[in-house]
């Protein structure tokens, strides 16, 4: 038997359903693969997301960082003393002695030996000793 041709059909040689049946081992094949992909790019979003947040914390822990390094600068420049005016009469800064590099180096080597760790007044801590005596 011939299948019914009507007139608005076309040719039997075009029609997707001579040329390719219905083939119930490609479709689970198909589906399969199609169902890997969607858990794969599940897995891949759910990644991503947590990417995002970890990148999102260590913005927040950056800009925290900055904020504190800020504050401090203004606390710092806050709390820095205020010299006198250089000059007048006798100031009780030049009654004060100047840190001597050399005593406090010798003094540091013998704690050494004995096991105390005696650090150095620093450049910084020397000019502003310099500054406030001035």
């Amino acid at each position: 038997g011939g299948a019914a041709v009507r007139a608005g059909d076309p040719p039997q040689e075009e029609n997707i359903l001579m040329t390719k049946p219905y083939d119930l081992e490609y479709e689970i094949q198909r589906k399969a693969f199609l169902e890997s992909r969607m858990a794969a790019t599940k897995v891949e979003e759910l990644m991503e997301q947590d990417i995002v947040e970890k990148a999102r914390k260590i913005e927040v822990v950056m800009k925290k960082r900055k904020q504190d390094a800020k504050k401090r600068r203004v606390d710092i420049e806050r709390n820095q003393p205020i010299l006198p005016p250089k000059g007048g009469g006798i100031l009780r800064s030049r009654m004060m002695e100047l840190p001597v590099p050399e005593q406090e180096a010798a003094v540091s080597t013998v704690l050494q030996g004995v096991g105390m760790d005696l650090k150095v007044a620093s450049t910084e801590t020397q000019e502003a000793f310099a500054a406030l005596r001035d």
